[in-house]
């Protein structure tokens, strides 16, 4: 007996398949052809096309009446590559620090208001560092985030602050954004972010930007150190230079110039 699928994963799917059709280059159907293609009635395959419209990813020609894939896909696509592209340029840097320190290493890009885990070299010794890739975090939760957020113009880190911090992210106003906003301070002035992890018995990571070739930060690395590290400030202190060599070396191979030298 053949299992219908719940008519929603049957949208998603249908969809998907509408944007993988169009995606070939010079493709652009009209509703009957898509229709057809999908294999869906005219009304099912109206309410793909028209929500795909209003979001800005189909366009339909008002003449031949036919559909194509809008450019805002390109954001999407080079967001992906973007992200492929530095992973496979900071990953011998991120091995190499391994080496160095001995400590769990962990890489974030930069998405939105977020950052998006994409790479983890994780060491037995602080097992609570052991977030999976893939993982979504706030900016201004996340000591690489913040790091990032320390760098950005201030108006548009005043913006991420209201959507975020200022929004359902902080409903109990736990948060207290005059002192983050010290903090962001501080961050921009050292060139690091520091962040004690309660849940990983008090060990302490500490993160810095990685900048493209406009100054941007895009992207930040860290490593992880056992509880009373930071209290051993020649530790301390060996560990936060080889970070920021490897941010600078990062960020360098991905064409920034000036790094950290303002």
């Amino acid at each position: 007996m053949k299992v219908k699928k719940p008519s929603s994963i049957n949208s998603v799917f249908k969809t998907f398949r509408l944007i993988e059709i169009l995606s070939v280059p010079n493709a652009e159907y009209s509703l009957t052809e898509v229709t057809k293609k999908l294999d869906l009635s005219i009304g099912a395959t109206q309410r793909i096309t028209n929500s795909l419209i209003s979001i800005g990813y189909l366009s339909k020609d008002k003449k031949t009446k036919k559909f194509r894939l809008t450019p805002k896909w390109l954001s999407v696509g080079f967001g992906i590559l973007a992200g492929l592209e530095i992973r496979k340029i900071a990953l011998p840097h991120l091995k190499q620090l391994y080496r160095e320190t001995g400590g769990t290493v962990s890489f974030v890009i930069r998405d939105g208001d977020e950052v998006v885990y994409i790479e983890r070299l994780t060491t037995q010794e602080l097992l609570g560092f052991n977030i999976r890739a893939g993982l979504k975090r706030p900016m201004y939760l996340n000591s690489m985030g913040r790091a990032i957020l320390a760098f950005l113009p201030e108006e548009e880190q005043d913006e991420i602050l209201k959507r975020t911090v200022n929004g359902n992210d902080n409903a109990n106003g736990s948060l207290d954004e005059v002192k983050l906003k010290e903090e962001l301070r501080k961050i921009r002035q050292s060139g690091y972010a520091v962040n004690r992890v309660n849940y990983s018995g008090g060990a302490t990571a500490v993160s810095v930007p990685i900048f493209n070739q406009k100054g941007k930060p895009i992207a930040g690395i860290n490593i992880g150190m056992p509880p009373k590290s930071a209290e051993d400030d020649e530790y301390f202190q060996k560990r936060v230079d080889l970070l920021m060599k490897t941010g600078g070396a990062i960020s360098s191979e991905i064409g920034y110039m000036d790094y950290m030298e303002e």
